[in-house]
């Protein structure tokens, strides 16, 4: 069973250009959207299982991810932004060597969760779409990638704490209480190189034939993400969870 989506009944729909539409009461009733999904379907719990859907496992397509860094380096010289290509190696690099370590438990996730596939309606209800690349993986690899589309690379400091100590309270229903809030951005920084890696070096490949006119933007702000962890992390899980 299909939906036909009428614009006229959504308050957000193919807002992938306008993040400045995307409020934080916005984000973090997404959030909540699609943590009901996280939650429901935890991998080391989960006994009915979607047998066609499979763990992702990012370091079986290292070498390729590896040329197509290769690739973005060259045709987006312009940018200027050699040292962030170089970093993405280092990822490759790292996982090559030491593996894709986890910390949190796995769950269901969307891992196409941006905003050409999520609205929100007129009466304030999430509507999530297009769920053929679903995999298990970390939450924070939905998260991330919707942050990075709907958070301007000018990142509101603020804004973004907020939204991940929130999301970091839902997750505390999936993993057990051990779980720190350094480990929470562990994860979420894991994830948010994984997104680069195996989403964003795509389309920016693809936006050299057909013109993906968000791609810079995100690929500008997701390292502005990464860049704001180190800081996070000074914050202890109790100042997060009590503010």
């Amino acid at each position: 069973m299909l939906e036909r989506l009428n614009p006229k009944n959504m308050l957000l729909f193919n807002s992938e250009n306008t993040p400045e539409k995307w409020t934080e009461v916005n984000i973090k009733t997404v959030i909540n959207a699609i943590h009901l999904v996280h939650s429901t379907f935890i991998k080391e719990e989960d006994t009915q299982l979607f047998e066609s859907i499979d763990q992702f496992d990012i370091t079986k397509g290292i070498e390729l991810y590896r040329c197509f860094i290769g690739l973005n380096r060259k045709d987006y010289d312009y940018l200027n932004l050699d040292n962030r290509f170089e970093e993405m190696n280092r990822y490759l690099t790292t996982w090559n060597q030491s593996g894709y370590n986890p910390k949190g438990k796995l769950v269901l996730i969307h891992n196409d969760f941006n905003p050409r596939n999520v609205g929100v309606r007129n009466n304030g209800q999430a509507c999530i779409y297009d769920w053929e690349l679903a995999t298990y993986g970390l939450p924070q690899r939905d998260i991330f990638e919707f942050l990075a589309f709907t958070l301007k690379a000018k990142l509101d400091e603020s804004k973004l704490r907020n939204i991940l100590k929130h999301h970091y309270g839902l997750v505390q229903e999936i993993n057990v209480d051990t779980y720190s809030w350094n480990a929470y951005l562990s994860d979420l920084q894991l994830s948010g190189q994984a997104f680069l890696i195996s989403r964003v070096n795509f389309y920016l490949s693809g936006s050299t034939l057909v013109n993906y006119s968000f791609i810079e933007r995100v690929f500008k702000t997701s390292f502005a993400i990464l860049d704001k962890l180190p800081m996070l992390k000074s914050m202890n899980k109790e100042s997060v969870l009590s503010s």
